[in-house]
């Protein structure tokens, strides 16, 4: 178990992962948290982005060598909220956006993790329900991917 707001506990249990297992076959994000009032992690992230983005995708990139040698996969999680997201790289802890109850932030982390989806080699997109999508592929990065804002 990880607490995803303190990436200090993220690096801990790719360590563990590490340890125990010579081979991992599938990693799953689908991590999904959205909360009514903004605040920041220990860490300095807006809570949101760093439970549902920043925390997978640093777990990804510390188990990637693994998943590359077994050869794994990783899959990705996200829900049509990506809409509502607008990644505005100089504002990501949403200090000068629109709260919206939350949704912005939201919406932007599950934004934010399909441009990382398409950073992997053979990505394949697929629905698991009518609101959550989510994609699977190798374990090998590629260059590419989404456009982002510098102004809100």
């Amino acid at each position: 178990m990880s607490d995803f707001e303190k990436l200090d506990d993220v690096r801990g249990l790719a360590d563990k992962l590490l340890a125990a297992y010579h081979r991992i076959d599938v990693l799953a994000n689908s991590a999904g948290s959205m909360y009514k009032v903004s605040e920041l992690t220990a860490d300095g992230f807006e809570r949101t982005l760093q439970a549902n983005y920043l925390a997978p995708f640093l777990l990804t990139r510390l188990l990637l060598p693994r998943l590359a040698e077994s050869p794994g996969r990783v899959i990705s999680t996200s829900s049509n909220a990506n809409v509502q997201g607008r990644v505005h790289l100089d504002d990501l802890n949403f200090t000068r956006q629109r709260w919206n109850s939350g949704l912005g932030a939201y919406g932007t982390s599950k934004l934010m993790n399909n441009c990382s989806r398409r950073n992997w080699r053979g990505s394949r997109p697929f629905r698991l329900s009518p609101s959550t999508r989510a994609s699977s592929g190798p374990a090998s990065p590629r260059t590419g991917g989404c456009s982002a804002s510098s102004k809100p």
